[in-house]
Protein backbone atom coordinates (compact mmCIF):
# COMPACT_ATOMS: atom_id res chain seq x y z
CA UNK A 1 0.00 0.00 0.00
CA UNK A 2 1.32 3.38 -0.97
CA UNK A 3 0.89 6.33 1.28
CA UNK A 4 -1.41 8.89 -0.28
CA UNK A 5 0.53 11.92 0.86
CA UNK A 6 3.77 10.57 -0.48
CA UNK A 7 2.29 9.80 -3.77
CA UNK A 8 0.95 13.25 -4.25
CA UNK A 9 3.50 15.57 -5.82
CA UNK A 10 4.51 18.61 -3.80
CA UNK A 11 3.75 21.91 -5.21
CA UNK A 12 6.31 24.62 -4.87
CA UNK A 13 5.04 28.08 -5.27
CA UNK A 14 7.10 30.09 -7.64
CA UNK A 15 9.31 32.64 -5.82
CA UNK A 16 9.07 30.91 -2.49
CA UNK A 17 12.08 29.06 -1.16
CA UNK A 18 11.78 25.90 0.91
CA UNK A 19 13.44 27.44 4.09
CA UNK A 20 11.71 30.83 3.93
CA UNK A 21 10.39 30.74 7.54
CA UNK A 22 13.78 30.15 9.16
CA UNK A 23 16.45 32.72 10.00
CA UNK A 24 19.86 31.83 8.70
CA UNK A 25 22.90 31.30 10.93
CA UNK A 26 24.81 34.38 9.79
CA UNK A 27 21.91 36.61 10.87
CA UNK A 28 22.04 35.08 14.37
CA UNK A 29 25.80 35.59 14.49
CA UNK A 30 25.42 39.22 13.41
CA UNK A 31 22.79 39.87 16.12
CA UNK A 32 25.00 38.22 18.72
CA UNK A 33 28.02 40.30 17.62
CA UNK A 34 25.99 43.53 17.81
CA UNK A 35 24.80 42.61 21.30
CA UNK A 36 28.35 42.01 22.50
CA UNK A 37 29.54 45.23 20.86
CA UNK A 38 26.75 47.15 22.59
CA UNK A 39 27.60 45.58 25.98
CA UNK A 40 31.33 46.44 25.86
CA UNK A 41 30.95 50.18 26.63
CA UNK A 42 28.62 49.37 29.51
CA UNK A 43 31.14 46.92 30.98
CA UNK A 44 33.98 49.43 30.53
CA UNK A 45 31.95 52.19 32.20
CA UNK A 46 31.20 49.90 35.14
CA UNK A 47 34.91 49.06 35.50
CA UNK A 48 35.92 52.74 35.35
CA UNK A 49 33.25 53.64 37.91
CA UNK A 50 34.46 50.89 40.24
CA UNK A 51 38.08 52.07 39.87
CA UNK A 52 37.02 55.67 40.52
CA UNK A 53 35.21 54.66 43.70
CA UNK A 54 38.24 52.71 44.91
CA UNK A 55 40.51 55.66 44.12
CA UNK A 56 38.24 58.01 46.05
CA UNK A 57 38.31 55.69 49.08
CA UNK A 58 42.12 55.52 48.93
CA UNK A 59 42.39 59.32 48.73
CA UNK A 60 40.12 59.66 51.77
CA UNK A 61 42.30 57.17 53.67
CA UNK A 62 45.44 59.11 52.65
CA UNK A 63 43.92 62.40 53.84
CA UNK A 64 42.89 60.80 57.14
CA UNK A 65 46.42 59.43 57.68
CA UNK A 66 47.99 62.80 56.86
CA UNK A 67 45.70 64.48 59.38
CA UNK A 68 46.64 61.89 61.99
CA UNK A 69 50.35 62.42 61.28
CA UNK A 70 49.93 66.19 61.75
CA UNK A 71 48.13 65.72 65.07
CA UNK A 72 50.79 63.27 66.27
CA UNK A 73 53.56 65.69 65.28
CA UNK A 74 51.84 68.42 67.29
CA UNK A 75 51.56 66.04 70.25
CA UNK A 76 55.28 65.17 70.01
CA UNK A 77 56.09 68.87 69.94
CA UNK A 78 53.99 69.37 73.03
CA UNK A 79 55.72 66.49 74.82
CA UNK A 80 59.13 68.05 74.21
CA UNK A 81 58.28 71.43 75.75
CA UNK A 82 60.36 72.38 78.78
CA UNK A 83 57.32 73.38 80.84
CA UNK A 84 55.75 69.94 80.43
CA UNK A 85 59.03 68.21 81.26
CA UNK A 86 59.34 70.29 84.43
CA UNK A 87 55.76 69.49 85.49
CA UNK A 88 56.32 65.76 84.85
CA UNK A 89 59.60 65.82 86.81
CA UNK A 90 57.97 67.47 89.82
CA UNK A 91 54.69 65.50 89.83
CA UNK A 92 55.65 62.03 88.63
CA UNK A 93 59.31 61.75 89.60
CA UNK A 94 59.11 63.84 92.80
CA UNK A 95 62.04 66.00 91.79
CA UNK A 96 62.61 69.44 93.22
CA UNK A 97 63.74 72.60 91.45
CA UNK A 98 67.43 73.40 91.66
CA UNK A 99 68.55 75.78 94.38
CA UNK A 100 71.13 78.42 93.58
CA UNK A 101 74.63 77.00 93.78
CA UNK A 102 77.59 78.55 95.50
CA UNK A 103 80.71 79.15 93.43
CA UNK A 104 84.12 79.04 95.13
CA UNK A 105 87.04 80.74 93.50
CA UNK A 106 90.49 79.33 94.40
CA UNK A 107 93.51 81.54 93.73
CA UNK A 108 96.11 78.92 94.65
CA UNK A 109 97.78 77.02 91.80
CA UNK A 110 97.30 73.25 91.77
CA UNK A 111 100.05 71.04 93.18
CA UNK A 112 102.76 69.63 90.89
CA UNK A 113 101.70 66.59 88.98
CA UNK A 114 103.30 63.37 90.10
CA UNK A 115 103.23 60.13 88.19
CA UNK A 116 102.83 56.73 89.82
CA UNK A 117 106.01 54.64 89.77
CA UNK A 118 104.60 52.25 87.21
CA UNK A 119 104.53 55.12 84.70
CA UNK A 120 108.10 56.26 85.42
CA UNK A 121 110.77 55.05 83.02
CA UNK A 122 112.51 51.89 84.19
CA UNK A 123 116.16 52.21 85.22
CA UNK A 124 118.49 51.26 82.41
CA UNK A 125 120.39 48.06 83.12
CA UNK A 126 123.79 48.04 81.42
CA UNK A 127 123.95 44.27 81.16
CA UNK A 128 120.50 44.06 79.54
CA UNK A 129 121.40 46.73 77.00
CA UNK A 130 124.65 45.03 76.09
CA UNK A 131 123.01 41.63 75.83
CA UNK A 132 120.21 43.07 73.66
CA UNK A 133 117.52 41.55 75.84
CA UNK A 134 114.04 43.02 75.78
CA UNK A 135 112.88 44.99 78.81
CA UNK A 136 110.65 43.26 81.36
CA UNK A 137 107.72 45.62 80.73
CA UNK A 138 104.98 44.49 78.40
CA UNK A 139 104.21 46.11 75.09
CA UNK A 140 101.07 47.74 76.55
CA UNK A 141 103.06 49.40 79.31
CA UNK A 142 105.52 50.76 76.76
CA UNK A 143 102.63 52.03 74.66
CA UNK A 144 101.08 53.73 77.70
CA UNK A 145 104.47 55.32 78.51
CA UNK A 146 104.57 56.83 75.04
CA UNK A 147 101.08 58.32 75.41
CA UNK A 148 101.48 59.85 78.84
CA UNK A 149 103.33 63.12 78.57
CA UNK A 150 104.34 65.25 81.50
Amino acid sequence: MIDAQRARPRMIWPGRRPNAGRVSLWVWLAVLGLGIAAALPVIRTATVTESGTELQLLEEERDRLRSEIRSLAAYVGQLGSLDRVEVEAIERLNMVPVRPTAVLVVDVPPPARRLPTRFLPAPIDAQAVSAGAASSSSIWQRFADLLILE
